[in-house]
């Protein structure tokens, strides 16, 4: 397997543990939605821990790391960004920049 591809299944790896288990990360949650209410909250939690609908059109890099998800009939995008520990500088395709 060459490099980039290790590095993208990597981050694919470690970005499905964080969706689908929030662990190795933080989850942060945008007024907007927190505004909708708790149980609408909960329910785009549970959607992006669900979410498996990965494809060419929506993960071109194979790092899952984007998805769309409905919620009470609401589009909700959600993101897993890539940090170093030191929440400093943001990791592109597994180079920090």
């Amino acid at each position: 397997m060459s490099a980039p591809l290790q590095t993208a299944s990597r981050i694919r790896e470690l970005n499905d543990l964080f969706r689908t288990c929030f662990i190795g990360g933080r989850v942060l949650i945008t007024e907007g939605i927190v505004a909708l209410g708790d149980s609408f909250t909960s329910g785009c939690v549970e959607a992006v821990q669900r979410f498996t609908d990965f494809s060419a059109d929506n993960d071109p890099y194979g790092e899952h790391d984007f998805g769309c998800v409905t919620v009470d009939g609401r589009k909700v995008f959600w993101k897993i960004d890539l940090y170093d520990p030191g929440l400093v500088k943001i990791a592109l395709n597994g180079s920090f920049c």
